[in-house]
């Protein structure tokens, strides 16, 4: 901690500091799955068979169910518009399984956020966490950001377990922040650093080494206990 001329405490210096580039539209491939560029004409009509009849996996997000291929058209377009998104692929399926996505990019200041949908066949997957762990690295490894933040429910339990599980630091509640679906949504946020993503990256590393899985592909030793 450093003082001022007038005895007031203030933030820690930071040396050579320059403004970062934004991410880029690029396939980021993993062991396990690989992420493509959102194209909607190419991506549109899997995406919307694997997300349609999965109303509970809209319950604390703002947009969807998606029971209507012209209503998920029309997010699938909004969201080019605001987000730099990517489909996610398991390398053991064909079809994309869901959606990672890169917004609130600030460049000036080195900070951005993550967001995500999963359909049921991704969710709770080894494909799903190296997911997060690709978008992760490409953050703090090659674009040099300086903080990554995710938001989700206050009620969502699952994704803030996730978040924890990951490596997310829980950073607090924000209290009636959004109105959607005619109820009134309290937000909770987690963040990681870039000097709290050395550790982090080593153990998703370890977690997602080929000798961690059996045979059929179950994982021998959880993220959780390493």
């Amino acid at each position: 901690m450093k003082k001022n001329q007038f005895s007031q405490f203030r933030q820690p210096d930071i040396n050579n500091w320059s403004p970062k580039k934004p991410p880029e539209l690029k396939t980021i491939t993993g062991k396990f799955c690989h992420l493509e560029p959102l194209n909607i004409s190419s991506h549109k009509t899997q995406l919307f068979d694997v997300f349609q009849n999965q109303d509970e996996s809209f319950t604390y997000v703002p947009f969807g169910p998606f029971n209507i291929q012209s209503v998920f058209d029309s997010w699938l377009n909004d969201t080019s518009l605001y987000e730099v998104c990517f489909v996610i692929f398991a390398h053991n399926s064909n079809m994309p399984l869901g959606l990672i996505s890169y917004h609130n990019i600030n460049v000036i200041h080195g900070t951005i956020e993550m967001g995500l949908s999963y359909s049921k066949l991704l969710q709770k997957t080894t494909a799903g966490t190296e997911a997060m762990y690709l978008m992760m690295n490409e953050v703090f490894e090659n674009l040099n950001y300086r903080r990554l933040q995710w938001h989700c429910s206050n009620f969502n339990q699952q994704s803030r377990e996730a978040a924890l599980r990951i490596g997310f630091t829980f950073e607090g509640i924000i209290r009636q922040q959004y109105v959607f679906k005619d109820r009134s949504h309290d937000t909770a946020w987690y963040s990681v650093l870039d000097r709290e993503w050395p550790n982090i990256k080593r153990r998703l590393e370890k977690w997602l080494l080929p000798n961690n899985f059996d045979l059929i592909g179950n994982q021998i030793v959880c993220l959780r206990n390493i």
